[in-house]
């Protein structure tokens, strides 16, 4: 992924944790940005908490309100992590707020049925809730 044409990202080891609170999760990944700032090139890692929304008359499934907990960036003298946490939360926001992390597909008969009966998807005491309805 590439954002503002600075900032490149190779994602891997994805891990998703159900937070205490409704509809919030906590994404860690190995991130592996590659930052350049002043013709310096910054590598190093993130956590962040966000919730999610699904679209029934879409059946997807999009990340939102990205903070960042956790940004470590090797050899970050000069470097506002600060700035960069904001920097990044945004970034986030924007890329996931038009991509979704999920697609209900409707590509058989099973499938179509099940998008069509999806009311919306909820995170509860580390359950996925899914409410359907016509």
């Amino acid at each position: 992924m590439t954002c503002l044409f600075i900032l490149t990202v190779l994602y891997t080891d994805p891990v998703v944790e159900f937070l205490d609170e409704s509809n919030k999760i906590r994404l860690g990944l190995t991130a592996t940005p590659q930052l350049k700032v002043n013709d310096k090139t910054y590598s190093g890692s993130a956590t962040v908490r966000g919730g999610f929304r699904y679209v029934p008359e879409i059946g997807e499934v999009y990340l939102t309100d990205f903070v960042v907990e956790h940004l470590n960036i090797g050899e970050s003298k000069g470097v506002n992590l600060e700035m960069l946490s904001t920097a990044l939360s945004a970034a986030l926001e924007d890329v996931y707020s038009k991509h979704p992390v999920y697609t209900l597909k409707d590509d058989t008969i099973k499938k179509s049925t099940a998008k069509m009966f999806v009311r919306s998807i909820d995170i509860k005491d580390n359950n996925v809730i899914i409410h359907l309805g016509l």
